[in-house]
C-alpha cells in the first residue's frame, strides 16, 4: 500500500511540476524534469499493465490540467450561463471545469500505454517513439475540447492547443527560434525527448551525465 501511495504522489508530482511551470515563468525549465518522477513510476510498477500505465499517465494529466484550466473559475457564471444563485454557479463552473480536465487527461493515459515493457532496453526507437506517441496524442486531444463541448470551435474549425507543453517554453529564445522550424509539436517532442534522457541517466545512476544533462537544461 505504501509504494502505491508514493507512486500517486510521484505522479502527482509530474502534474504540479508542469502546473508550476506554467503559473510562474520563472520556472519554465520545470518543463524539461517535470515528466521524470512519471517515468519512475512507469518503469517501477510491480504489476506493469496497460490499464496501471493509463490511469498514472491520466493522474498526471488530470492534475496539469487542472492549472491550466484554473481560469474557468473567472467565469461569472450569472453573465455567462444566467446563474443567480451562487451556490448553483459554483456547481456549474466546477462540473465544467473538471470534466474538461479528465477530457484532456485521457489522451495523456492514452501516452502512457506506450510505455515499454519491464526491463526493455532503452535503444533509440524508444528514445523517438514515445516523444512521437506524445505528440500524435496530443495533435488529437487538440480537438477533444471543441468536440466535447460542441462549440463554435469543433473538429470542423480551428483546434485548440491549450496546455501544449511549447507554451511553457516560451522564456527560451532558442525554443522559440526554433518554434519558427518545427511549431509547437516539434517542441513538445524535444521536450518530451530531453525528460526521457535526463530519466536514461537516473536510470542508470550516471551521476555525471545527470548533472550535465540538469545542467544543460537549466541553462537553456
Amino acid at each position: 500500500m505504501g509504494k502505491t501511495y508514493k507512486n500517486l504522489f510521484l505522479a502527482s508530482l509530474s502534474g504540479i511540476l508542469l502546473g508550476l511551470a506554467l503559473i510562474f515563468p520563472f520556472l519554465n525549465s520545470l518543463i524539461f524534469i517535470s515528466f521524470v518522477p512519471l517515468f519512475l513510476v512507469l518503469n517501477h510498477l510491480d504489476k506493469p499493465t496497460k490499464k496501471s500505465f493509463f490511469l498514472f499517465g491520466f493522474l498526471t494529466g488530470l492534475v496539469y490540467f487542472l492549472f491550466v484550466f484554473s481560469w474557468f473559475w473567472s467565469i461569472d457564471p450569472s453573465a455567462s450561463f444566467g446563474i443567480k444563485s451562487q451556490i448553483a454557479g459554483f456547481s456549474a463552473i466546477f462540473i465544467i471545469y473538471f470534466i474538461s480536465a479528465v477530457d484532456m487527461a485521457i489522451f495523456w493515459g492514452f501516452f502512457a500505454t506506450f510505455w515499454p515493457k519491464k526491463n526493455s532496453s532503452f535503444s533509440w526507437r524508444i528514445f523517438l517513439s514515445l516523444p512521437a506517441s506524445f505528440i500524435f496524442f496530443e495533435f488529437i486531444r487538440s480537438y477533444a475540447f471543441g468536440v466535447l463541448w460542441a462549440g463554435s470551435e469543433t473538429f470542423l474549425g480551428s483546434h485548440w492547443t491549450m496546455g501544449n507543453l511549447a507554451y511553457l517554453t516560451s522564456s527560451s529564445h532558442l525554443f522559440l527560434y526554433l518554434a519558427q522550424f518545427i511549431g509547437i509539436y516539434g517542441i513538445s517532442f524535444i521536450v518530451l525527448f530531453l525528460n526521457l534522457l535526463l530519466f536514461y541517466f537516473i536510470k542508470r545512476k550516471n551521476i555525471f551525465y545527470t548533472l550535465f544533462a540538469l545542467i544543460f537544461i537549466f541553462l537553456v
